[in-house]
C-alpha cells in the first residue's frame, strides 16, 4: 500500500495561454495511480491559464503554481515544479504534448519491478513516427540498461518517469538560451538505474505549436553555451562515454547548426569561429571522438575546424554508403559508429511505432465492444474459463484464429507442427521441443509476439489469466515486461485474484 501523497508528481510548464495545456493535463490524469499535476504558469497570468484549462482545471488533482521571474527558459519552470514535488516519482510533460492512457501506471510498475531510478519514455511524433532514441539494444528492452553500451545519452530530454529520492539533487541548468537539459540528462543516464522499453505506453510529441522556446533561432554561440555546464559532468564519466557524447554533440548539434545557418544565408564569421571553438572543445575532451562520425561529415568538420565555408554534403548512393562508414574505418563495428547506431535506432523506432499503433487499434477494437481490457485471458484454443470471465468480468480473450477469442493470433505454420509431431511426447522430445521453440507454449507465445494488438492488450492488462499450460509462456513474458500487476494460472487462481480486486 502506498501513502496518501501522490505517487507521481507531473510537472507541466506553460508560458502563454495559447498552448493546449488542457490536453497535456487531461492525458496525465488518465491513470489509476494517485496523480498530482502541477501546472507552472511561467511569466503568464495564472487566471489566463486557469481559463485555458477549463473543466480539467476543476479536478482536485490539478494545482496551479505561479512563477514570475522574467526569464524566457523552460528550465526555471521545471525546477519550480521539482521544488514543489513530494511524490515518489516525478514526470515532466511539455505543454503541447501528451501521455498515452495509463502510461504513468505502467512506467511505475516497470520501475518498481526492476528497482529503477528512471524509466525513459518511448516517444511517438505526429503521424505515428517512433523516435529512434535512446538506441538501446533489443536484448535490454524492459531491463536495466548500460549507459554506454545502450547509448542512453542519444536521448538528452529526460522524458518519462524518475524516482524523486535518488534524483532529488538534480536540477535543470538555468540562464541558458538552449540545452538546459543536456547536463541533467547525462547525469541521470550515467549515475542511475535506467530502463527503457519501447513497448510501454508512449509520450506523444506534437508539433502543432510554433512558439516552442527551444526552437527560437539565434547566433550559433548561443546554441552551445550549455557546454560550460556539461563539461564538468563529462569530465566525471568514463572515457568511452565521454568520447561518444562528444561525437554526438558534433553530429547532432554542431553540424546541423552550421547547415541551417548556411542554408538561410546567415552563417557569419562569428558563427564560424564559434563552431571552430566547439570542435576544439570536443576534441580536447575526447581526442578520438571525430573518428566515430560518418565519413560524409568529414569535409564539413574540416571546414568547421578551419572556420571556413563548408562544401555541400555528399548526396546520392555514395552519400548513403558513406553515411554508414566512420571517418576512422577501424571503428566500423563500434557501438557508437554510424552502422550500429542506425541499425539500433531503426529497431527502436519501428518497435515504438508498432506498439503505439497496436495500442490504438486495441482501444478501438478490443476495448468497449469486447471488454475493458483490465482482465485479459490467454486461451490459445478457447476454454470455459475464458467464456466465464468474458461474461462475468468483461475480460478480453486472446487466442488462435477460430477459437472465438476477442483478439486472434495466427495459427503456426505446418512446418513447426510437423517438427513438433516428429519429436514426440517423450521427456526428451518435449525438452528438445522447448529448446528449439516448437512446443505448443512457445509457438503460441511467438504468435502473440507477431501480433502487436495482442501484445498491446497484455501490456495494458491489470490481471492476466493463463487458461492452460499452452498459455503460460506468453503470460510469463508479459509479466517479465512488467506489463501486468498480477498473472495467474487457472480458474481457482483467477477467482481468488478477482475476489481480492473486488474487496479493495
Amino acid at each position: 500500500m502506498r501513502a496518501a501523497e501522490p505517487v507521481v508528481d507531473v510537472i507541466v510548464g506553460v508560458h502563454n495561454d495559447r498552448r493546449p495545456i488542457e490536453r497535456a493535463v487531461a492525458s496525465a490524469l488518465r491513470n489509476r495511480l494517485p496523480i498530482r499535476v502541477s501546472v507552472v504558469a511561467h511569466n503568464v497570468d495564472v487566471a489566463l491559464i486557469r481559463a485555458r484549462l477549463g473543466t480539467v482545471g476543476d479536478d482536485d488533482r490539478v494545482r496551479l503554481l505561479e512563477l514570475q521571474d522574467g526569464v524566457r527558459s523552460p528550465a526555471n519552470a521545471f525546477n519550480h515544479g521539482l521544488n514543489h514535488a513530494t511524490g515518489e516519482f516525478v514526470s515532466i510533460v511539455g505543454s503541447d504534448d501528451e501521455l498515452e492512457e495509463h502510461a504513468l501506471d505502467e512506467w511505475v510498475a516497470l520501475a518498481d519491478r526492476l528497482g529503477a531510478d528512471m524509466v525513459i519514455a518511448p516517444v511517438v511524433r505526429d503521424g505515428g513516427e517512433g523516435v529512434p532514441t535512446p538506441r538501446v539494444r533489443a536484448s535490454r528492452f524492459g531491463r536495466i540498461a548500460d549507459p554506454d553500451r545502450d547509448r542512453l545519452f542519444e536521448r538528452a530530454a529526460a522524458l518519462g518517469l524518475q524516482r524523486r529520492a535518488p534524483t532529488e539533487h538534480l536540477r535543470y541548468a538555468t540562464g541558458l538560451p538552449r540545452g538546459e537539459d543536456q547536463a541533467y540528462g547525462l547525469e541521470l543516464w550515467a549515475g542511475h538505474r535506467v530502463v527503457f522499453d519501447p513497448r510501454t505506453p508512449a509520450y506523444r510529441e506534437h508539433a502543432d505549436q510554433d512558439d516552442r522556446i527551444t526552437h527560437v533561432f539565434g547566433p550559433l554561440l548561443d546554441d552551445f553555451t550549455f557546454l560550460d555546464v556539461l563539461r564538468p559532468v563529462l569530465e566525471k564519466v568514463a572515457p568511452a562515454v565521454r568520447r561518444a557524447v562528444a561525437a554526438k554533440i558534433v553530429r547532432v548539434h554542431l553540424v546541423p547548426a552550421i547547415r541551417v545557418r548556411a542554408t538561410a544565408g546567415s552563417l557569419t564569421p562569428e558563427d564560424r569561429a564559434a563552431a571552430a571553438g566547439v570542435l576544439r572543445a570536443m576534441t580536447d575532451l575526447a581526442p578520438s571522438c571525430l573518428g566515430l562520425l560518418p565519413r560524409t561529415l568529414a569535409p564539413e568538420i574540416r571546414a568547421a575546424s578551419a572556420a571556413v565555408a563548408a562544401p555541400s554534403p555528399v548526396r546520392g548512393r555514395l552519400g548513403v554508403v558513406r553515411d554508414l562508414l566512420p571517418i576512422d574505418l577501424r571503428a566500423l563495428l563500434h557501438r557508437h559508429a554510424p552502422l550500429r547506431l542506425q541499425l539500433a535506432g531503426r529497431v527502436v523506432a519501428r518497435r515504438t511505432a508498432r506498439s503505439a499503433a497496436a495500442r490504438s487499434r486495441a482501444l478501438t477494437s478490443g476495448h468497449g465492444t469486447q471488454g475493458n481490457g483490465d482482465v485479459v485471458v490467454v486461451a490459445p484454443h478457447g476454454s470455459p474459463i475464458a467464456d466465464g470471465l468474458r461474461v462475468e468480468h468483461s475480460a478480453v480473450v486472446v487466442g488462435y484464429v477460430g477459437s472465438g477469442a476477442s483478439v486472434e493470433v495466427p495459427v503456426p505454420g505446418a512446418r513447426s507442427r510437423w517438427f513438433r509431431d516428429r519429436l514426440g511426447d517423450s521427456f526428451l522430445g518435449r525438452l528438445f521441443s522447448r529448446l528449439v521453440g516448437v512446443d505448443d507454449s512457445s509457438r503460441f507465445a511467438a504468435a502473440v509476439r507477431r501480433t502487436p494488438t495482442a501484445e498491446a492488450l497484455l501490456d495494458r492488462a491489470d490481471l492476466i489469466v493463463a487458461a492452460d499450460e499452452d498459455a503460460v509462456l506468453a503470460s510469463w513474458r508479459a509479466a517479465r515486461r512488467g506489463a501486468a500487476k498480477s498473472v495467474v494460472l487457472g480458474h481457482a487462481a483467477a477467482a481468488a485474484a478477482l475476489a481480492e480486486r473486488t474487496s479493495r
